[in-house]
């Protein structure tokens, strides 16, 4: 009976395990080097020369809501712009991207040029740090 019970205590271990690996990464900043085309900022609507929020969300994302409010007082506070995009009706760009998760942000500097990537809800001060990478990185 016990050895019967073994697999489902490993399986049930090693989801809890992954699990808090997915908790620990949720919201973090991590660099990419991503760019979008000019086709894609057209889509999108990018503000040109200057550093934008991109936030990919999806229809039923429970953590987007979250993840969105964090993002627009960033934004208005820091003066950039905060864009949404459904991975919906953005099928091409999400895959383009590889963005494999609702929610995710790409924090981009003038151009298109992605400076990092949140997936989850991110920490304010994780988006601060990567905006101050993109607003360096915008010629003056």
């Amino acid at each position: 009976m016990i050895a019967d019970l073994a697999p489902l205590v490993a399986v049930t271990g090693l989801v809890g395990v992954f699990s808090v690996f997915l908790r620990r990464r949720a919201g973090v900043a991590r660099g990419t080097d991503d760019t979008l085309t000019a086709e894609e900022a057209a889509e999108l609507a990018l503000p040109e020369g200057r550093p934008a929020v991109l936030l990919f969300t999806a229809a039923g994302c429970a953590p987007c809501g979250p993840a969105k409010r964090v993002l627009e007082q960033t934004a208005a506070r820091r003066g950039v712009d905060l864009i949404t995009a459904d991975v919906a009706e953005h099928p091409g760009l999400t895959a383009e991207h590889r963005i494999f998760r609702a929610p995710t942000a790409l924090v981009l500097a003038a151009g298109g040029h992605a400076v990092a990537r949140i997936s989850g809800v991110p920490r304010t001060t994780e988006v601060d740090a990567a905006l101050d990478q993109a607003l360096a990185s915008t010629p003056a």
